[in-house]
């Protein structure tokens, strides 16, 4: 596992996943997939292991989206190879047999706001917040077209992923997108609290709870998006929504 970007322990039961790049907001990067891909197989491998904690490192942000720099006019070939290992960590996370709890501690933007989707439960620190700016640099946010609507309704996630508003714990509470909020310092003592109590119960009572509400995720919607965000790497749009967003400015859109 790649230890400087994802940190893994067990204990009693609980692993606890830490995305650990905080100099960066917690964004996700190629070391970042990698860490994750590993503590991934490592709890469905490991039988003693029975629910999973997703956190970020430190008080900011649990996770601040994709690094930008990897938003790049990759070839047809790259941006392929690209967008099926962001799909995969999705698949990956959404797919494990143990229930994946997020305790969302700070900003959850754009991937992390999808990463809380592919969770099982999610447990919000008052100070967090979330929302899906990704159409803001000329992408889609390629989780939340398939999963958002599910947690939210269809009307509002084509306002979030449309608009890219971001939103308060609160009302993320509010509208399903998250299962509680608790004040900050709480915040691991509440997703502990009900990794105990899933633990409780029969494992295969959990997995099959677990597999079957999952089961609507369907092989041609994840292929729909991946060939639509792969037309996106060509597009002028990309190119300045990019320029734009690390120059500070207000994007000029073209539509081309």
């Amino acid at each position: 596992m790649i230890e400087e970007k994802v940190k893994y322990a067990e204990q009693g039961g609980i692993a606890y996943v830490t995305i650990n790049n905080p100099k960066k907001m917690n964004t996700l990067d190629f070391d970042v997939y990698e860490g994750l891909f590993s503590a991934f197989r490592t709890i469905q491998d490991n039988d003693g292991i029975k629910v999973a904690i997703l956190t970020g490192e430190g008080d900011k942000a649990f996770v601040c989206g994709q690094d930008i720099n990897t938003f790049k006019m990759y070839p047809p070939p790259e941006a392929k190879r690209f967008l099926r290992k962001v799909l995969k960590m999705f698949i990956d996370l959404e797919s494990l047999s143990k229930p994946v709890i997020a305790a969302v501690n700070g900003l959850a933007l754009g991937g992390g706001t999808e990463i809380a989707l592919a969770c099982d439960i999610v447990v919000a620190s008052e100070n967090a917040r979330f929302g899906l700016p990704e159409a803001g640099i000329g992408v889609v946010p390629i989780w939340g077209v398939i999963r958002l609507s599910n947690a939210v309704g269809r009307y509002k996630a084509k306002e979030l992923m449309m608009t890219g508003d971001i939103i308060s714990a609160e009302e993320a509470n509010r509208i399903g997108l998250v299962n509680k909020v608790v004040p900050h310092e709480k915040l691991l003592d509440a997703a502990e609290e009900i990794a105990r109590k899933i633990m409780s119960k029969a494992p295969l009572a959990i997995d099959l709870i677990k597999s079957s509400i999952n089961k609507d995720m369907l092989p041609e919607g994840v292929a729909f998006t991946t060939q639509g965000n792969l037309y996106f790497f060509q597009t002028e749009d990309l190119q300045e929504g990019v320029e734009a967003f690390l120059q500070k400015r207000k994007p000029q859109f073209r539509g081309l």
